[in-house]
C-alpha cells in the first residue's frame, strides 16, 4: 500500500469519527447549557405544534437523534432570550 492511499484511509475512517465526536461535544454543551438555564428559571423552550421541547434531558435527546436538525433549532430558541 503506498503512502497516498494508507493516507486516504485514515481520512476515510477519521472523518466520520470527527463529525460524530463534533456533534457529541456540541450536544453535551447543549445539556449543559439548558441546565444552566433552566436552573436559573429561565429555560430554553421552543413549541413545535402541539409537542414542546423545555428541559435539558429532552434538547440532548433530540439533538443527538437529529443533530442537523436541533442543534439550530437550540441556538435559535437560546437567541430569543436574554443572555446568562
Amino acid at each position: 500500500m503506498s503512502a497516498h492511499t494508507a493516507g486516504m484511509a485514515t481520512l476515510s475512517w477519521s472523518l466520520p469519527v470527527l463529525i460524530w465526536c463534533l456533534a457529541l461535544a456540541t450536544d453535551l454543551w447543549v445539556y449543559v447549557d439548558a441546565k444552566a438555564r433552566a436552573d436559573q428559571g429561565d429555560p430554553v423552550v421552543v413549541t413545535i405544534g402541539a409537542w414542546r421541547i423545555d428541559n435539558p434531558v429532552t434538547w440532548f435527546l433530540c439533538c443527538l437523534v437529529l443533530w442537523i436538525l436541533f442543534l439550530p433549532l437550540y441556538l435559535r430558541s437560546r437567541q430569543d432570550k436574554a443572555p446568562l
